[in-house]
């Protein structure tokens, strides 16, 4: 019998979408440990996302990314692995970090994750991968006031707060996906800096589940500029601070489905 330094080594090494079999076939404490050096061996040889926040419609809620499907995301990268909790952290890049609320009043998209496609998300890759439902887009739309409104007192369930900024946080009906963001308003509410918002480690401190430190210097403001993507100002915009995903999730979602040949 291998000593468990060796088999934990010869585990780690093996593709994420191997560990779902391992952990029926070996104890999970085993597995997660395993998962964890594979993790950490990802983070410091490979730097590349593991998991994707997508938008299924960018009409509604629009990020950095697009494709042929009307789809929107955010790469988030790993930062903690909290294997006392079974939790696995992520985090954005400083550069892609928010999406674009846009004034639409119906919507039938939905925030999901997805295992990273590194850039690129064609028609066969989604048939293939599973999703995770955070939430409704219109969930966090309803939450900003309308473009249209001259200020926070529209048809909308925005708290005024005076640094014009809400905390948001999601957890997902299976509570296996948490979600930590920042809801900002856009044309005619914008921050400046002197009503930005800088979080600081003491801040995170006490959360529940405890909260890995966010990218250094990070503040809570509306991108400074406007014309990224589209000359049209949003109704406001959503800052992504961090997700967590349990391992049972995240092992699913590198899970890949079968799809049958017609």
């Amino acid at each position: 019998m291998l000593p468990l330094e060796i088999l934990l080594h010869i585990l780690s090494l093996l593709p994420l979408p191997c560990f779902a079999s391992l952990y029926q076939v070996f104890p999970a404490a085993v597995v997660d440990e395993a998962l964890r050096k594979a993790l950490l061996i990802h983070q410091k040889n490979e730097g590349t996302p593991l998991i994707d926040l997508v938008s299924t419609n960018m009409y509604e809620l629009a990020g950095p990314n697009t494709n042929e499907k009307n789809e929107s995301w955010i790469p988030m990268y790993m930062t903690m692995i909290d294997m006392a909790r079974r939790l696995i952290w992520l985090q954005p890049k400083p550069h892609q970090y928010f999406f674009k609320v846009e004034d639409a009043y119906v919507s039938h998209g939905k925030l999901v994750m997805r295992r990273s496609s590194s850039g690129t998300r064609d028609k066969q890759q989604q048939q293939q991968q599973r999703q995770h439902v955070l939430a409704s887009l219109w969930d966090i739309r309803k939450q900003l006031p309308p473009a249209r409104a001259g200020t926070f007192s529209g048809a909308s369930e925005f708290v005024r707060h005076r640094e014009q900024y809400q905390p948001l946080t999601i957890l997902d009906k299976q509570q296996q996906c948490l979600f930590d963001a920042c809801l900002t308003c856009g044309a005619g509410h914008r921050m400046d800096d002197s009503s930005s918002h800088r979080l600081t480690a003491k801040q995170l401190h006490g959360h529940d589940p405890p909260r890995p430190a966010l990218a250094r210097g990070y503040i809570r403001r509306a991108p400074s500029s406007f014309t990224a993507w589209s000359a049209r100002d949003p109704c406001g915009y959503v800052l992504v601070e961090q997700v967590a995903l349990t391992v049972p999730a995240f092992i699913e979602l590198f899970t890949c489905t079968t799809t049958k040949k017609s």
